[in-house]
């Protein structure tokens, strides 16, 4: 540490100025809270984030006294995302109003210095290159114009999944350092839990369910986990099955195969975004968790079917192989039947009680590790 000097850490709060949390504001959430516990007086954290018109719900921002906040209060980042795709990108002083020895950007994209601070920016997947169709068409064409510039000039590279790593640097060619930082589960939600009973007559179903929790996107190739169910009959009669998440962009099809299938006599619930309580209460409650993804750069639902003891019924895809190792079952998710069998299959089989390896670590371990890296680029 040069002179003894705490590190001075900037970095954009923007995914935690709001009062329900995406992934992306989770994780950096826990992420600032451990660096601030873990590291104390050896570090300083300076966070900024726009708030036009006191808009913006701040309940989420970290509190502690190594940590502050930049408000700023007279544009909203939208024009700041303008000017960028206009060729302007704003120098990070601009908001920070200070120097500073690391910036830390956990969305993707970041902004130049023109002190020289080390960047990092955080990546979580690489759906916008991989699987472009899968993303709405404004987020696509900013991360396949803007990343590369911001992996030109960052010191390092932070990501979530070995998986992920492997595809930036197959796809842009990465040389410097990629620091992978597995999401450590952490239950926030008392044990006072909702009663079967109370989401049975909610959400009006009477069956043993089969749980998907997630946004309804076509990444998490909803039709098909669909259509399975459907196709399935010992599943279509013995059970429901319960879609619990948010839409987000290119639903309309998935909406109209859910309706489709309800208006067909088959037990298909479709929640909407849940609060952590219910959410978790499904989790209790379920007969089994299933993910059909197509691609994914993580996958926290099956840290929290686990923390259940639930059956997990995954994708045979690379990253969902390295979270959970051999504590699921794999399905091809382009197979109808696959899907369909594994399900029922897993249902009905011995649990498994292995715990895989990811599941065990804690925010304190990830964030010793962070703060390693932002060391290392400092000196």
């Amino acid at each position: 540490m040069k002179n003894n000097k705490p590190l001075k850490l900037v970095f954009d709060a923007n995914p935690l100025a709001n009062s329900n949390l995406t992934g992306i504001g989770v994780y950096e959430k826990r992420l600032i809270e451990s660096l601030s516990k873990e590291e104390g007086e050896k570090i300083k954290l300076i966070g900024y984030y726009y708030d036009f018109l006191g808009k913006r719900n701040k309940t989420n921002l970290p509190k502690a006294q190594n940590i502050k906040y930049k408000r700023i209060i007279l544009y909203p980042g939208s024009i700041v995302n303008l000017l960028r795709r206009f060729g302007i990108d704003i120098p990070l002083e601009f908001f920070t109003k200070c120097k500073s020895d690391v910036a830390l950007f956990p969305n993707y994209l970041s902004h130049p210095s023109i002190f020289g601070t080390k960047i990092i920016p955080i990546v979580y997947d690489m759906t916008h290159e991989l699987y472009p169709q899968f993303m709405s068409a404004k987020n696509q064409k900013d991360l396949h114009r803007f990343l590369p510039k911001t992996l030109s000039r960052s010191s390092a590279l932070i990501t979530i999944s070995e998986n992920t790593k492997k595809d930036i640097i197959n796809f842009y060619g990465y040389k410097k350092e990629v620091l992978v930082t597995p999401i450590p589960f952490e239950n926030d939600v008392t044990t006072d839990l909702y009663t079967k009973g109370y989401l049975e007559n909610k959400y009006e179903f009477k069956k043993d369910y089969i749980l998907f929790v997630g946004t309804l996107e076509p990444r998490k190739n909803i039709i098909n986990l669909v259509d399975a169910f459907c196709k399935h009959v010992q599943l279509a009669n013995q059970y429901t099955l319960i879609l619990c998440g948010g839409t987000d962009w290119k639903f309309d099809k998935i909406v109209k195969k859910i309706s489709d299938a309800k208006s067909e006599g088959y037990s298909v619930i479709s929640t909407g975004f849940v609060d952590n309580k219910t959410r978790d209460s499904f989790y209790k409650f379920c007969s089994g968790v299933v993910m059909p993804s197509i691609y994914e750069g993580f996958g926290m639902p099956i840290f929290e079917a686990l923390s259940y003891d639930k059956p997990i019924i995954l994708s045979d895809i690379p990253v969902f192989h390295e979270v959970a190792e051999n504590s699921a079952f794999y399905f091809d998710n382009n197979s109808l039947d696959s899907i369909g069998n594994t399900i029922w299959q897993a249902l009905h089989a011995k649990k498994i009680s292995d715990k895989p390896s990811y599941f065990k670590i804690k925010w304190s371990t990830i964030s010793k590790n962070v703060f390693e890296l932002f060391m290392k680029t400092n000196n």
